[in-house]
Order: structure tokens, then sequence, then C-alpha cells
């Protein structure tokens, strides 16, 4: 196996069709692990060429892995006094990993760690935050860490609700505690009765346009006002991070957004993407005039009928024990985090963490 690193923008970007196809023969594989997800986060929030390290494993030239890593300062009480290496993507990316060859993950990942202990220079630690709680990273990598002599700590991570979805809508309903079910149906009606004809409207692939973006995002803005805005989208950088990702996607057929419609307003908007028969609902968006009849939930639950029709096996509602996604699952995982470095500096790693701000 052969190592090759990437620590320019030009040849990450060249890498698209390979790391997708390598995606397809993944076992794990959700829209964060894509290409697209990657470059254009790197492209919004990273530092050029700097601190990239990219980690590519070829077998006779054929991409069998991607260890997506960069170097960053772990700061304590403001000072960087710890070097790190991390997984490329931050907050924006609900979960992360590497791209590894189905079958193959265990040599894969003895292969990055060996490299990385050994060729790469200027580390301190390992930090490999949220990965997907199904990911076979998560049974493999301590092992592999602890056979090359390495120290390894592992730590639940943020709570991932999520739906697995029944052959019928009927089912689902019947999921649901009883009392729920009456009160979303009776507001439903209420809504339709008091305000106008109810109707979803669902875009998917390269029919999500501009102006459903420019939608979602001022629904998504003015839900969140009265709470004093969205930690998701706070910035007008991570606004234009998701409208260029969408246009990054329109080839594919991963970009979803469902608007509940009612007479010509649209009340909320749910933005999300769907891998595989799993649905990955990123966020939602709802217009206040409308809050007395949840309309977030409405759009959710007509949503997940749509989906049920369409074949979907998974509706995830991602980071966040947020209590309204209880109403509708009990089904819930973990993100985990790993932390790897050679014995005394994890130690001391660990313990300066305790004081980061």
């Amino acid at each position: 196996m052969d190592i090759e690193v990437v620590r320019d923008v030009e040849q990450f970007a060249a890498l698209k069709d390979e790391w997708n196809d390598l995606l397809e023969r993944s076992a794990t594989r959700h829209i964060f692990l894509t290409h697209q997800w990657h470059y254009t986060w790197w492209e919004h929030f990273g530092t050029g060429n700097e601190g990239l390290l990219i980690l590519l494993a070829r077998d006779n030239g054929r991409l069998m892995g991607i260890a997506p890593l960069r170097r960053q300062r772990q700061r304590v009480k403001g000072l960087p006094l710890f070097r790190v290496l991390t997984f490329l993507l931050g907050y924006e990316a609900d979960y992360r990993d590497f791209l590894l060859q189905e079958g193959m993950e265990w040599e894969l990942l003895e292969v990055f760690l060996q490299y990385l202990k050994s060729d790469v220079e200027g580390w301190q630690a390992l930090k490999l935050q949220g990965v997907h709680g199904d990911s076979v990273t998560n049974q493999v990598l301590p092992v592999v860490a602890r056979q090359q002599g390495l120290a390894q700590h592992g730590q639940m991570g943020a709570s991932c609700p999520y739906i697995a979805l029944p052959p019928t809508y009927d089912e689902f309903l019947g999921r649901m505690s009883r009392s729920t079910r009456r009160k979303f149906e009776q507001k439903l009606r209420k809504l339709g009765r008091e305000q106008g004809t109810i109707s979803l409207e669902v875009h998917c692939g390269s029919d999500v346009t501009s102006k459903d973006m420019d939608d979602f995002l001022h629904l998504h803005e003015q839900s969140w006002a009265t709470r004093g805005g969205s930690r998701a989208i706070c910035a007008s950088s991570t606004a234009a991070f998701h409208r260029e990702l969408v246009a990054a996607m329109k080839e594919t057929p991963w970009p979803f957004v469902s608007r509940l419609c009612v007479g010509d307003r649209t009340a909320a908007i749910i933005y999300g993407y769907v891998v595989h028969g799993v649905f990955y609902d990123y966020l939602p968006g709802s217009d206040p005039a409308f809050e007395q009849y949840s309309v977030g939930a409405q759009a959710l639950m007509l949503t997940v009928e749509w989906g049920i029709t369409a074949g979907w096996r998974e509706f995830d509602l991602l980071r966040g024990d947020e209590r309204y996604k209880f109403h509708f699952t009990r089904h819930l995982r973990h993100t985990v985090g790993h932390t790897i470095g050679v014995g005394r500096h994890l130690r001391t790693f660990r313990l300066l963490e305790t004081f980061t701000v």
C-alpha cells in the first residue's frame, strides 16, 4: 500500500471523481463524507494550503482509503500550546470519518496510523471528533492504535436521534403516542380551515434552486430570531457555504428541500440531503406567523410521508437532543470521539483540555 500526501488545494479539487467513487465502495456512506462537502467547506473555512493534510492510500494506483485531516493548534487560556491533527471538517458537518474501502478498514487504518507516527512530524495528538455511531472506525481504530504503541481515549459525543422508517405512513403514525398524534392532526386541520389549502412541495437534486435556499435561510433566521439567533447558521459565511454547497451538488440527486405551503405562502421549509435511502435532515425553517399550528412538525411529518413513498429507510435528525425530535422517534445513536497520541503527550493533552477556552 502506497501513501500519497495532499497538501495543495488544486490537488484536493482534482480528487473529486476518485473520492466519490471510493465513498461508494465504503461501508460508511453519508453526505458529510462526499468530496463536495469537504472541498466546499475548506474553500469557506480553511486556510488555503496551510494546514491541509489529506492522506491517500493506493493499491497499485487504485484509491483505497482517505484520511481527510488538517493541522491545528489547541488553545489553552487563549494560547496555542498543543499541536494536533483533526478531521478536516468542522462544526458544519454532523458526522466525520475516514473513507475506507469496505472489508479493508483494518489494514487501511493500520497504514494511516503507522504513516502518521513515523513520517508526519510536528503533532502531539490526533483528535478525531464526530464519528458516526455505526462506523466501523469506532471498533477498529482503538485496537489498531494500541497495537502500534499509541495511547487512545474514546468518548461518547453528541446525541443523534433518527427515525427508522417503516413500510407505511400509517405504521409511522402508529408509533407516536396517541396524544401527540391527535394534537398534530388537530392543528393540521385547523391550519387548513383557517389559513387555506395545505400542500407539500418537494425539490430534489438539480431542482433545488437558489430561491429555495434564499427562502430557507430567510425562514430559518426568522424562526430563531426570538430565541437569540441560530447557532447553526450564525454568520453570512455559513449561509454562503450552504448556498455554494447546493450549487456544487447540482449534478447529483442528493440536495433536498421540502416546503409546507399554505395557500400561496411557504409556512415551513426542511433543508437536507438524501444518500442511499437515508435523509439527513440538516435544518428547518418556519414562519413565526404560523407558530400556533406547529408548522415545523407538520412539515417534518409530511416529508416523512413523502420519503416513505419514495423508499427512504431512515430519517436522520442529526446532532442534537432537542425535545421536539422525540415526538417522532425513540431511536438514538451517538457520535464518538477518539484521541490518540504517544502516552505522555496524550495524558498532557487531556489534562490541558480541561482548561481549554
